[in-house]
């Protein structure tokens, strides 16, 4: 749901979809039709794969793959805020650990090109794989 309680709209709620760590740690290329390799660039001294991936609907990205492994290192994107208007944000995932045969990045940061919005780091401290919660755990009591 919105800010609000309404519905969000199909493609923005699909691009919130296509965000974050499933670009991490998903195979998000069926997710992205039209993705294709631009060139091999260099970000923060590293080489990488500079892929333009964009959705049948909603907005596009430019995602760096590391060369060596495939991992996503991070993505850029633009996209509209209530009030602010088009908003960019680089996203980049660092730390990757195994976690019973899945990279995890355990760091992700986010910078926004305005400062109103800053930068955030969400830092992963643990991941207990095959947790057994009691009871349904989206329940609010």
């Amino acid at each position: 749901t919105g800010l609000r309680g309404e519905e969000m709209p199909e493609a923005m709620a699909r691009s919130t979809r296509l965000g974050g760590w499933l670009l991490a740690t998903g195979d998000w290329r069926g997710e992205f039709p039209h993705a294709r390799v631009l060139k091999r660039i260099e970000l923060d001294g590293e080489p990488v794969f500079l892929v333009n991936a964009a959705p049948e609907k909603g907005r596009q990205r430019l995602i760096y793959l590391d060369t060596e492994n495939g991992l996503t290192l991070g993505y850029d994107e633009v996209f509209e805020l209530p009030g602010l208007g088009m908003v960019g944000c680089e996203v980049r995932f660092a730390d990757y650990r195994d976690i019973e045969g899945v990279q995890i990045p355990f760091t992700s940061t986010a910078k926004y090109a305005t400062p109103m919005l800053g930068t955030w780091t969400f830092q992963v401290e643990k991941i207990e794989p095959r947790l057994q919660l009691a009871g349904d755990p989206f329940t609010i009591e």
